[in-house]
């Protein structure tokens, strides 16, 4: 689809989706990410690209995703599951920080659909 389709947030949240399922999470994870590009206030895009980060080694993106998801979800109704994963993310960072030294920090590029 051409960058300015409408349809486009939705192809790219599908294929981040269908990907994570077949758990290709490189993949999904850059699909989440062109779509947040896009909507940066849709909190299902959010957490897809944090259950992606999840699997790409990414807990401290994983971690940020999800407290956007929900900062962004709010009372809505998937409130109580975002919590619980963000919750979980804070204990995968907090683990890793304890191997990675309180210096760890997100650093790079973040990949486009367009560089695969």
């Amino acid at each position: 689809l051409p960058k300015n389709a409408p349809e486009r947030v939705a192809v790219l949240a599908n294929l981040g989706t269908s990907n994570a399922a077949l758990q290709n999470y490189p993949e999904s994870y850059v699909f989440f990410t062109e779509a947040l590009a896009l909507e940066p206030d849709a909190a299902d895009l959010w957490y897809g690209r944090g259950i992606a980060s999840r699997h790409t080694g990414r807990a401290g993106r994983s971690l940020r995703d999800f407290e956007r998801t929900v900062e962004l979800e709010g009372s809505g109704p998937s409130a109580r599951h975002y919590a619980k994963e963000l919750k979980f993310s804070r204990k995968l960072v907090q683990e890793s920080l304890k191997v990675r030294g309180p210096n760890f920090t997100l650093v790079g590029q973040l990949p486009t659909a367009a560089a695969m």
